[in-house]
């Protein structure tokens, strides 16, 4: 059994796929950038007006001043403006020759004659001056960066209308268990619909992989070692679900030997969610994740998600954590593995615990927003401690 923090070393040592693509940027969301987007042009491209007002000469400010034009956004005027001069100007639009600064509307008074007077003390210059945001040829958007909306529009300012991405990570997956049936069939005695698959599935399309779900298979040490086998070379991940434990019909750990792969991981030091194995065979990368939905949910999340963004040349790969005030004391028994806690967010902005019941209570996540990560051999967290907590 090894720490997250042992995984987390184990991730880090995978090498990305470096396989690239080009795509249209409104479909880039959520991929990887595989090379960095550099600005072709200063931002802004020219010096610009940051509100509405009138541009003139400083040295003009307790002088009345004539209005000799209106200049929109994406208007453009040459002439050089004279002594005693200024123009109505609106956000955005480009400073005209000659001027140098902006006074904001507010601060200004208008005769019957239309002359301009400055009635406040003292103006800021109110101009958004040429490459002040960012200069031509600098890095905008580091290679490895997950694309986010925000980086849309930065992309977007620059004419990146193909941006370069990395290829998406291709998986296999599978659930073992002779007691499942698909969820479009209704349970008969001991039988239970999988849920597992349908999670993954999420799962795997969040994290940016491309999803092939093979089905159901009964707990047979030949029928999943042949789904294994034949599966090998053919995705860049295989996903078994099932089986990753110690009871007598846990055949996965002997399956994964028994072809020859190496395990890397056997137990996570973690609960719930300690059965779970990664393994490596001709490349192909192997996960073993529990049974029970909330354990593989979790799993997926400190283990599989980073593997799959590592793949990706994804620069960030591990779950972002949280500091959040916790609602109410949380105490548990002494333990020695990291306990993680299924958490909503109360309107004073509090983690606050949601009733579960064990890693087959798959409903406390419909109210959950995280887990709230309690560290090894801690026992008590008081209300109104600041806690770590990861996002879902």
């Amino acid at each position: 059994m090894i720490t997250i923090n042992e995984s987390n070393l184990i991730v880090a040592k995978i090498k990305p796929l470096e396989v690239t693509e080009k795509i249209g940027l409104n479909n880039s969301l959520d991929r990887i950038l595989a090379n960095p987007i550099v600005a072709d042009i200063d931002q802004p491209s020219f010096d610009k007006s940051a509100m509405d007002g009138y541009a003139c000469k400083r040295k003009d400010l307790q002088k009345p001043m004539k209005v000799v034009g209106v200049i929109a956004a994406g208007t453009v005027v040459n002439e050089v403006v004279q002594t005693g001069e200024c123009y109505r100007i609106f956000t955005g639009a480009p400073l005209p020759p000659g001027t140098d600064c902006v006074i904001m509307q507010e601060d200004t008074t208008v005769d019957s004659n239309g002359l301009v007077y400055f009635k406040a003390e003292k103006t800021k210059d109110n101009i958004c001056y040429c490459g002040e945001d960012t200069k031509a040829g600098k890095i905008v958007v580091e290679a490895g960066t997950r694309i986010r909306p925000q980086h849309l529009a930065i992309m977007a300012s620059y004419g990146v209308v193909e941006p370069t991405v990395t290829k998406k990570p291709t998986v296999t997956f599978f659930c073992s268990g002779s007691e499942l049936i698909e969820p479009t069939d209704k349970p008969q005695g001991a039988m239970i619909r999988n849920s597992n698959a349908s999670q993954l599935i999420g799962q795997l399309t969040e994290a940016g992989a491309q999803v092939n779900y093979k089905g159901i298979i009964s707990d047979d040490f030949e029928l999943v070692s042949q789904s294994l086998k034949s599966n090998i070379g053919k995705a860049d991940i295989i996903i078994i679900t099932g089986g990753a434990s110690v009871g007598d019909f846990d055949f996965i750990p002997s399956v994964l030997k028994n072809i020859g792969a190496e395990i890397r991981i056997s137990a996570l030091n973690m609960q719930p969610g300690k059965p779970v194995l990664f393994a490596i065979l001709n490349n192909t990368l192997i996960f073993g994740l529990s049974g029970n939905p909330v354990s593989s949910f979790l799993q997926f999340k400190v283990l599989v998600e980073p593997v799959i963004l590592r793949l990706s040349g994804a620069n960030s790969f591990l779950p972002t954590l949280v500091k959040i005030p916790l609602a109410k004391e949380i105490v548990r028994k002494k333990g020695n593995r990291q306990l993680y806690i299924p958490v909503g967010i109360n309107e004073l902005g509090q983690a606050e615990p949601v009733r579960f019941n064990g890693s087959a209570h798959i409903n406390a996540l419909n109210l959950a927003n995280g887990f709230v990560v309690v560290k090894p051999n801690i026992t008590i967290l008081k209300s109104d401690e600041l806690v770590y907590m990861i996002l879902i």
